[in-house]
């Protein structure tokens, strides 16, 4: 999202695999000044911006909802889209909502495997208390320690 004749985004998400140290994996980048957020976020006809009016609110960067990916995974691009239209009320086609639920339901899938190979021993964990029963490969997976303890 880039404000008004300026090429910067306001904002960005970034993952890098291969991180160097001090910096984490996953994280965002706010390049907008609270002005340029606060302009945004009042110039749609409807939606937030149009309540914000409505009550005389001044609009204010705080107030922004940065997705974060849901109650357990990282934001996929349609939590971006979405998060831009609710909170900068653009303009979307007929369908926009379908197509973002259904991106996002494609997109967490392959979170949980990631995350079911990096502990492995912790999906059958919850899978047993689930009433599951696993029967455990000939060597099993150990848990993948670095990206557990990744920053």
């Amino acid at each position: 999202m880039t404000s008004k004749g300026d090429k910067a985004p306001l904002f960005r998400y970034e993952y890098v695999r291969d991180i160097q140290s001090g910096v984490p994996c996953a994280h965002l980048h706010v390049h907008g000044h609270r002005d340029e957020f606060a302009f945004a976020m009042q110039d749609g006809a409807r939606g937030r911006p149009k309540a914000r009016k409505r009550r005389h609110e001044v609009p204010r960067l705080a107030k922004f909802h940065f997705p974060l990916g849901g109650h357990r995974f990282r934001p996929c691009v349609e939590d971006i889209l979405q998060a831009v239209v609710e909170e900068f009320c653009v303009d979307t086609v007929d369908g926009w909502r379908n197509a973002v639920d259904e991106g996002r339901e494609e997109w967490r899938p392959l979170q949980l495997l990631a995350a079911v190979r990096d502990a492995p021993n912790v999906a059958v964990r919850a899978l047993d208390e689930l009433g599951y029963k696993i029967v455990p490969p000939d060597s099993v997976p150990a848990d993948n320690q670095g990206r557990m303890r990744a920053y």
